[in-house]
């Protein structure tokens, strides 16, 4: 939404967010920009008492550290300048996946999975993910169930 906004807003029309507001990236800029002023918005949401959760669906990048072999990982499927605003300073970064298991012989290898999902919100490799409660192990992600409530305070009932 943001894109399309930016884009149709141009006075000069551009034909895509790589040309819009003269190009050289100020169309990404506008739109990390725009993100930035969402996630200020939820923010005062937050201090009010309200959860807000961002869902985004993922992409593989290539990491190359200067001290050790490249590695691919999963990442936020958004222009690196509109990720920020959802990765600081915040209280859960999670990536839900399936749980996976590689079976078969030495020839044919194949991954399987039993259909259950698993919840990571602690710091892995492999994804952005981390968390303020402590969480050090992978989560159940069982239908019906927050598998962050034993963890986060306000949303425990008095039973819990």
């Amino acid at each position: 939404m943001f894109i399309r906004d930016i884009v149709k807003n141009d006075p000069k029309q551009p034909k895509s967010i790589n040309q819009a507001l003269g190009g050289y990236g100020a169309g990404y800029r506008a739109v990390g920009d725009l993100h930035q002023k969402l996630r200020r918005a939820c923010q005062m949401l937050n201090d009010a008492g309200m959860h807000i959760v961002f869902i985004a669906h993922s992409d593989t990048i290539t990491i190359e550290p200067p001290d050790s072999d490249p590695y691919t990982r999963y990442d936020l499927r958004m222009n690196k300048r509109s990720v920020s605003p959802y990765t600081d300073n915040v209280d859960v970064i999670a990536y839900i996946r399936l749980q996976t298991f590689v079976a078969g012989d030495d020839g044919k290898k194949k991954a399987v999975s039993d259909g259950k999902r698993i919840l990571t919100c602690h710091a892995v490799p492999s994804c952005i993910s981390k968390n303020r409660y402590g969480i050090e192990q992978d989560l159940p992600f069982d239908k019906g169930q927050n598998p962050l409530r034993k963890y986060i305070k306000t949303l425990q009932t008095k039973g819990d």
